[in-house]
């Protein structure tokens, strides 16, 4: 889809999608990430709610994202008799090696309450563990509400 100077194209992900709506009749659909390709040197993956998949690799190798918002915690949804059951999104390892996977350039840490919480200090960490002569493979933006950062800054 080409809207308003960018191209998207959408992509596998990996979890359940429901909703329950006010009638009381249940919407679902395909999960989905998105390429955005913002210019010739930006493409963006928003990776959706996906869980940790082979299929990023391929995913990098073939769309070559060098921007990706990647979820980094696993927050309780809901509570279902005995068990509690969490989002289909990834902990802080499966966030680091995503990143790796897809061999992005920048990762922005999304889907927590705080920017300064256990998760994204650990996803924080994890990417530097990976580091390569030093430096980490993916550079992390950790944003807080309202703020905004451009690759090229």
């Amino acid at each position: 889809m080409d809207f308003r100077g960018l191209r998207i194209r959408p992509v596998e992900s990996r979890h359940t999608s429901r909703a329950l709506l006010a009638d009381g009749r249940w919407a679902t659909g395909f999960p989905m990430g998105f390429i955005v390709y913002a210019d010739d040197q930006t493409r963006i993956y928003h990776m959706g709610d996906t869980a940790l998949f082979g299929d990023l690799r391929l995913i990098g190798e073939v769309y070559r994202p060098n921007v990706v918002l990647v979820h980094v915690s696993l927050p309780d949804s809901a509570k279902a008799g005995d068990a509690r059951v969490v989002t289909g999104e990834m902990t802080p390892y499966e966030a680091a090696l995503a990143c790796q996977w897809l061999q992005a350039e920048y990762a922005i840490p999304c889907h927590f309450l705080d920017p300064d919480c256990d998760d994204v200090r650990a996803f924080l960490g994890l990417l530097e563990t990976m580091a390569v002569d030093g430096k980490p493979k993916t550079k992390a933006i950790v944003l807080r509400p309202g703020e905004w950062w451009m690759p090229n800054d």
